[in-house]
């Protein structure tokens, strides 16, 4: 018998082959979780900026933050847009009456019935896609005219 093909050897093989496969797979992890962060971090500063009531000023200190590095902007894409529309013209106010979420209406709820069958199970759904596009109606009713231009 070979040393090669002994159990014992076999086994320490598929071992060490299963941890390094595992640290790959941790190291991917980990790099995957710190730029799914790093994104986090500069969506809520940038949503943090742009709610100032003045646009001006908002973009001044986006464009000064992503000059500073804290802000990760390595394609260029936000400064590419900002040269080709200011802030002013993309933003609508905070304090538009039409985007506070008091006037939006309720979600629908769930239909509560469960299906006996498949034509049951269709009737459901086509009623809960109408449901939901009387919302969206309702919806676009009170968005329209915050950004029409």
């Amino acid at each position: 018998m070979s040393t090669l093909s002994h159990p014992l050897v076999v086994a320490a093989f598929v071992a060490v082959t299963g941890l390094i496969g595992n640290t790959i797979i941790s190291n991917n992890n980990d790099k995957r979780a710190e730029r799914i962060e790093e994104i986090r971090t500069n969506r809520d500063a940038i949503l943090q900026l742009i709610s100032s009531e003045n646009a001006d000023v908002a973009e001044r200190n986006l464009r000064f933050l992503i000059g500073a590095d804290v802000i990760k902007d390595p394609e260029n894409k936000i400064v590419q847009n900002l040269n080709q529309k200011p802030l002013r013209d993309i933003l609508v106010p905070v304090s538009t009456p039409c985007l506070q979420t008091s006037r939006l209406p309720e979600t629908p709820a769930p239909l509560p019935r469960r299906p006996a069958d498949a034509r049951q199970a269709l009737d459901l759904a086509l009623a809960q896609v109408k449901m939901w596009e009387a919302y969206g109606t309702k919806i676009n009713a009170i968005i329209k005219p915050c950004v029409a231009p």
